[in-house]
């Protein structure tokens, strides 16, 4: 097998120089698959326009807006809190049940900065620690709203915690108390490592225009668990990105730019036949977002598109902005933070889509696409500079030939 393009992210960390990354904005990852409860690495930054090619693959994402201004966790103070002590700016204690609260510091913890507090005391009750202010966080009737925050036990543990639970505390525009949501429940879930935690909730009534994030903790009997939570972060999504942060000493919503990774397309390539493989992981499971493909923006388009809403994943061939192939599998093979490869063959009246523990798609019957202007990893294939479905592309690679469908197969491992 010979190709043109062997981006293997993993193993080398490289970008092919004759990609560029657009992103209009710092970004991070953390080594996290998106999936709660996952344990989560070091925080890395990356700058503008800086492909983010992490041990995990290339990671590509839209763009998105953290809407905690504090994920920095600045203004708190040692002590207990109500006696000196004081919890970092915007969050609050509250409730009856009999807990005390101990500041012990902010510290930098793999590139985290870390709220370490011990939740101590005889407990018979409910208490809460809100994470942010009822009137920071503006919502509307159907938007979905997601909280993502990591947490570790330092010491102690959970012995007589009987609860550990986000809720989603609704608020009118006056920031009136209206009701509260039970979101993801973490009891028993956290350990010694540093993991993720992801709470997502649709709103359904038309009066809930204030979320505030909380995470809630009841007790019986004497409690001492020390906790170490960094990097807040709630979106207006129904799925969570990678981490977003203000600027240091300026606590702000604060946005990410979506990046775009793509290479125009010069003599190295066939326009005749080719085959397209790609490994990627899926940090979400949204519709209609494309993985890998080629385009003029419009008319001549080849593409790989995750389409979970209809429960199918697809690839479609467009040439001379007519639909020349259209491969849909029978049943949608994506899951989040779990690795998938696929494999694209094109050529005049002979299309192939492989994806790993699948059955083979063809279609016999259409043209190539007519004009090829650029080649995408991730990203609307239609519109240039879009960002399309999130998470880690592993591996790509081109071949300047239509592999055979055997080929393809077996580079899926089918």
């Amino acid at each position: 097998m010979s190709y043109d393009l062997n981006l293997n992210f993993t193993r080398t960390r490289i970008v092919d120089p004759r990609f560029d990354t657009v992103r209009a904005s710092k970004a991070w990852d953390s080594g996290w698959d998106y999936v709660s409860g996952s344990v989560v690495g070091p925080l890395v930054e990356y700058p503008n326009n800086t492909p983010r090619t992490t041990p995990s693959g290339l990671l590509v994402e839209e763009a998105s807006t953290n809407d905690f201004r504090n994920p920095r966790m600045e203004g708190a103070t040692i002590g207990v809190v109500g006696s000196g002590g004081v919890l970092p700016t915007n969050m609050n204690l509250a409730g009856s049940g009999g807990s005390t609260i101990t500041v012990n510091g902010v510290n930098t913890v793999d590139g985290y900065e870390e709220l370490d507090i011990t939740i101590s005391g005889t407990m018979s009750g409910t208490d809460i620690l809100y994470l942010e202010t009822s009137t920071a966080i503006t919502t509307a009737l159907n938007d979905w709203t997601t909280l993502g925050f990591n947490v570790r036990i330092i010491s102690g543990d959970e012995t007589n915690v009987t609860a550990l639970t986000v809720y989603h505390y609704w608020h009118s525009a006056a920031a009136t108390y209206i009701a509260f949501s039970t979101g993801t429940i973490f009891l028993g879930a956290i350990d010694s490592n540093r993991r993720r935690i992801v709470s997502s909730i649709e709103v359904t009534d038309a009066t809930w225009v204030r979320s505030r994030p909380a995470i809630v903790y009841t007790g019986s009997g004497a409690v001492n668990l020390r906790l170490g939570i960094s990097a807040p972060q709630q979106e207006l999504k129904a799925y969570p990105t990678s981490i977003v942060l203000p600027t240091v000493a300026s606590p702000a919503a604060s946005t990410r730019a979506g990046d775009s990774v793509e290479t125009t397309i010069g003599a190295w390539f066939n326009e005749t036949e080719y085959t397209m493989f790609c490994e990627f992981q899926p940090a979400q499971l949204e519709a209609s977002t494309t993985v890998f493909g080629i385009s003029d923006d419009f008319n001549d388009t080849a593409y790989y598109q995750a389409n979970p809403t209809g429960a199918k994943s697809t690839s479609l061939i467009r040439s001379g902005a007519a639909s020349s192939a259209t491969m849909t599998g029978a049943t949608n093979e994506l899951v989040v933070g779990t690795a998938i490869k696929v494999a694209l063959g094109v050529a005049v009246d002979d299309f192939a889509l492989s994806r790993t523990g699948q059955t083979q798609v063809t279609d016999t019957s259409g043209p190539v696409p007519e004009t090829n202007v650029r080649l995408k990893l991730s990203g609307n294939s239609w519109t240039a500079g879009a960002t399309g479905q999130t998470g880690y592309i592993k591996d790509f690679r081109y071949f300047a030939r239509r592999l055979t469908n055997a080929e393809i197969e077996a580079m899926v491992g089918n």
